[in-house]
């Protein structure tokens, strides 16, 4: 990766500047530019970057901004959003300005990960209930009912999957600071420029860009922010954005684009990016800016909480509905009420549709989508247990069949016979069964008619960014962690172990692994069946 000195990325940025200096939204539209899926993606990761609360985004002033300035340094807030600890400031500098009732702060801060410093400049104007300057908010931070917050931030990224330089500059007015208030009221703006690089799969794709964002009744719930002592949870409401990018790769079309659209937040940690006159969408994790997409899910519901409004299927994976959640109209049932309710009177359901996980260390996934299916006399399950002495096959949820001299067994090419299913149990692989049953009258079994077993595997293909060696866990580039166990089977290629590919990765090789997976809801984490490590092309061609 390289690093951008600061001279040349203001020369980059006023050289930028004066070009797209002609172009409006109006002149965008005339040329009817098409924006590619890949300017859509990169433009909602600069979006992701720009508000995010650890890359130095809209949600990191936060941290700042409800931070009390002295002359010594900032001081951690009364407030319950007062969530920073200020050590290690760099050429810490502070006035107070009191015909316009400014405090002025500049300082220097570095990464200790990465090295790379960040400058701030700083300017905080309080008042009291009636309107008034606060000249000394650390004594007097219980008059503290509203903030005017200027901050300026100049710095550099750097991690595998991507590196940016930038300049950023919020401009914040915060309403209901008082201990009376329950929400905080946030209205102003983000401005911000740079060059940003993205490493991926499929190559280096570099886009400079503007982007201005304004706030729409944007609120933070001081409760959800004191719980969890974050502020990704506790912000609601929306924000407008406007993004001008082009490419400065030789060869690419150098044509600056213009994007407008919205960023919903939806209070778990996430945000919904909407472009305007375009139906893509994509999520945003405002922890780290990073861009994913919802994910499929299907399995039968095995117990549903209507107090949280969460579901659990057999995989053990719990699912939450919100108010943004659509129900299908084919759905056999319109709500977790009917669902509680047709399952106290023995009905099986099927739940299947989108969901994304807020957060990559919880068990739980917001529904984007769902339909409840009523299963009648078929089943989709994984398999908990085969029992060959008393022809017995158990479920993940629990419900036992029996197979018979009639059963139709049918295997995919991961299995032979029974005796292959009860092996791959055996190794705790996942094994999935579909089939039809019917209900014997006399003893109340059920009797299978038809059944067929398969190895229920997904697939992966990601750069890693980080090997965790003692407790065999890989973290791939777009934040999930896979693990290895002694089943896993690492085929051959160009690193043979994690320990190669951690000598690789110190030495600044960028490393693909490609293989599949299987999730594991009682460690809460993907467990690897095979996979293989090679070179990524583009850093060979390095």
């Amino acid at each position: 990766m390289k690093h951008f000195s600061t001279h040349i990325l203001l020369t980059l940025f006023a050289l930028f500047v004066f070009t797209l200096s002609s172009c409006t939204i109006d002149s965008f539209e005339s040329n009817r530019s098409i924006l590619t899926d890949e300017e859509l993606r990169v433009t909602g990761q600069i979006i992701g970057e720009s508000v995010s609360e650890n890359d130095s985004g809209l949600l990191s002033s936060f941290t700042e901004a409800f931070a009390i300035p002295t002359s010594n340094g900032l001081a951690t807030g009364n407030s319950v959003l007062a969530t920073g600890s200020f050590r290690n400031l760099n050429d810490y500098s502070y006035e107070y300005i009191s015909a316009q009732g400014a405090h002025q702060v500049q300082f220097g801060r570095t990464d200790a990960m990465t090295g790379i410093p960040t400058q701030y400049d700083l300017k905080y104007i309080f008042r009291d209930s009636d309107g008034n300057f606060i000249e000394s908010p650390n004594q007097n931070s219980h008059l503290i009912e509203s903030l005017e917050f200027e901050g300026q931030r100049t710095g550099e990224i750097e991690t595998v999957s991507k590196s940016s330089t930038f300049n950023r500059t919020d401009r914040l007015i915060l309403d209901g600071l008082s201990d009376q208030s329950p929400l905080l009221s946030l209205d102003g703006s983000h401005t911000g420029e740079g060059l940003f690089i993205r490493n991926d799969a499929t190559g280096q794709i570099q886009r400079e860009y503007l982007v201005d964002l304004n706030f729409l009744d944007v609120k933070i719930n001081k409760e959800t922010v004191e719980q969890i002592r974050s502020f990704r949870k506790g912000v609601t409401g929306a924000l407008s954005y406007e993004s001008t990018i082009r490419s400065n790769q030789t060869g690419s079309d150098t044509e600056a684009k213009i994007v407008n659209g919205t960023l919903e937040f939806n209070g778990d940690g996430t945000a919904l990016l909407k472009f305007r006159d375009v139906f893509e969408t994509y999520r945003i994790r405002l922890e780290s800016g990073e861009v994913f997409d919802d994910d499929e899910f299907e399995g039968r519901i095995v117990e549903v909480d209507l107090q949280q409004n969460i579901f659990t299927i057999s995989n053990g994976q719990k699912i939450q509905i919100n108010s943004e959640t659509e129900i299908d109209d084919d759905s056999d049932f319109q709500s977790l009420d009917e669902v509680v309710s047709a399952m106290e009177s023995g009905v099986r359901i099927e739940a299947e549709g989108e969901y994304y996980k807020p957060d990559e260390n919880v068990n739980l996934w917001i529904a984007g989508e769902v339909e409840f299916e009523n299963e009648g006399n078929e089943f989709e399950e994984f398999v908990e247990n085969l029992n060959l002495a008393d022809s017995s096959l158990t479920l993940s949820t629990g419900e036992i069949f029996y197979l018979n001299a009639k059963t139709d067994l049918e295997f995919d090419d991961d299995f032979n016979s029974l005796e292959d299913v009860i092996e791959a149990l055996n190794l705790n692989l996942p094994v999935y069964a579909e089939g039809d049953f019917y209900v014997d009258p006399e003893t109340e079994r059920f009797i299978l008619t038809e059944v067929d077993f398969e190895l229920e595997m997904d697939e992966f293909e990601e750069l890693v960014q980080s090997v965790d060696i003692d407790n065999q866990v890989i973290t791939l580039i777009n934040g999930q962690q896979i693990l290895i166990t002694e089943e896993t089977i690492i085929e051959q290629d160009d690193f043979n172990s994690l320990e190669e590919v951690a000598a690789a990765l110190d030495a600044g090789i960028s490393v693909e692994a490609d293989g599949d997976y299987y999730y594991n809801s009682a460690e809460a984490i993907w467990i690897v069946y095979s996979i293989k490590f090679e070179e990524d092309s583009d850093s060979e061609e390095d």
